[in-house]
């Protein structure tokens, strides 16, 4: 088997497991309890099927070890991971994309196939597949940049206990949200508007600094993206 047909047939044993939802899960796993360990043991299998062989191939070619390095590499490591994942993607294709479905499209193409898949999907679930699926196949990398798309998940991921259990999250208790009270909520009608409303209102409220990009801004692009990308105006 080749290596998007191994991602493939793993990725496709979770995602019935979990009903069709499995974008979501990995997107988002922190808010999805009953998806979270299972979440640690797709990684799993991935690195141990794939990802480790594949990053001693890359060493074998270019010299560069991507499988041993220190936290004070960590900006050098960032560098030899970019360079890796360009080697893998130039190699074997978009692996992620292959297991949705999407191998042979452009970035353009895969945009355009995701928003066909959900067009008039409209729960909190839907929403969150929707978004799974935009930044595991590289649309939002290709939109925002790795960083951009990375700060991007992060405030979609910070911004839903807020929006749905403020009560919990201004009490520091967000994370102890049951299982049941989310499904309550994966399973509600989503408001893109309101939502995109309460991420412009945190955004405002945030202090950033460290950062070696514009990453308010571009988190605002993100928000922009989404709206103009779903059809809504604020």
């Amino acid at each position: 088997m080749s290596y998007g047909e191994i991602y493939t047939a793993i990725w496709n044993r979770y995602d019935e497991a979990f009903d069709g939802n499995w974008a979501s899960i990995m997107a988002f796993s922190r808010i999805q309890e009953k998806g979270s360990v299972a979440a640690s043991d797709f990684r799993s299998e991935i690195s141990r099927n794939i990802g480790f062989h594949l990053k001693r191939e890359f060493e074998a070619e270019t010299g560069i070890d991507v499988l041993t390095w220190t936290k004070d590499e960590w900006s050098q490591h960032k560098r030899d991971m970019a360079a890796y994942s360009k080697y893998v993607q130039s190699k074997y294709g978009n692996l992620r994309a292959q297991a949705l479905g999407y191998g042979n499209m452009t970035i353009d193409e895969i945009e355009q196939a995701i928003y066909e898949k959900y067009e008039g999907k409209d729960s909190v679930q839907d929403f969150l597949n929707l978004q799974g699926e935009l930044l595991l196949t590289g649309v939002m990398d290709s939109k925002l940049g790795s960083d951009g798309a990375s700060a991007y998940w992060n405030t979609i991921g910070d911004q839903l206990p807020q929006t749905y259990f403020f009560d919990n999250y201004m009490e520091g208790t967000a994370m102890n949200v049951s299982q049941d009270r989310w499904d309550a909520v994966l399973g509600s009608k989503f408001d893109v508007r309101a939502f995109a409303s309460d991420m412009r209102a945190t955004l405002r409220n945030t202090t950033f600094s460290g950062w070696d990009f514009d990453i308010e801004g571009t988190i605002s692009k993100g928000i922009d993206y989404l709206l103009i990308s779903l059809g809504q105006t604020e």
